[in-house]
């Protein structure tokens, strides 16, 4: 595996990309993915947080491939990434993440999911608050007990919520 930090190079030629990828979370996963020149076939095998740095587009990628960047538009440094885990180690980390569902075989957001299909009554629902939290904590379960860890539900704190339009055309609905 490799960890990487990749910034965008600061020139003239990329201020359009560098809007595009403070703008739009869709938009800038399309363009993170062309560093690893994937088939349409290839299931992605890395995963980033956007990190700005020195007010210049920024990420720290973990991935499987080393990253190349053929469009020459990113300083790319990488370095081998083997981490030595034992049970029960703790961490403590920054997650950004996009909870969905499939249902029906259609992806639905986790918050609007549980808050209009558990809480279909407005004078009974939870404030947004808290529905929030719930939806986050029981996402992230799911995805601890099949990757392979745990966490303190009590310690999660999730301090934002925002819906995003993909992008992606969709059929009629």
């Amino acid at each position: 595996m490799y960890f990487s930090k990749v910034t965008l190079k600061p020139n003239a030629n990329t201020s359009q990309l560098a809007d595009q990828l403070c703008q739009n979370t869709y938009k800038e996963h399309q363009i993170l993915w062309k560093l690893f020149d994937a088939e349409p076939s290839v299931k992605r095998d890395f995963i980033y947080r956007y990190e700005p740095h020195n007010n210049i587009p920024g990420y720290y990628i973990v991935s499987k491939r080393k990253p190349v960047d053929t469009a020459t538009l990113w300083k790319i440094e990488t370095k081998h990434y083997a981490p030595v885990l034992t049970t029960g180690q703790r961490f403590f980390f920054l997650l950004r993440v996009n909870p969905a569902i499939t249902k029906d075989g259609r992806r639905h957001d986790v918050v609007m999911h549980l808050k209009y299909h558990q809480y279909p009554d407005k004078n009974t629902r939870p404030n947004l608050q808290s529905i929030i939290e719930e939806a986050g904590t029981k996402w992230l379960q799911h995805r601890a007990e099949h990757a392979g860890f745990s966490f303190d539900d009590s310690a999660v704190c999730i301090d934002s919520y925002q819906p995003h339009v993909s992008g992606k055309k969709r059929g009629k609905e």
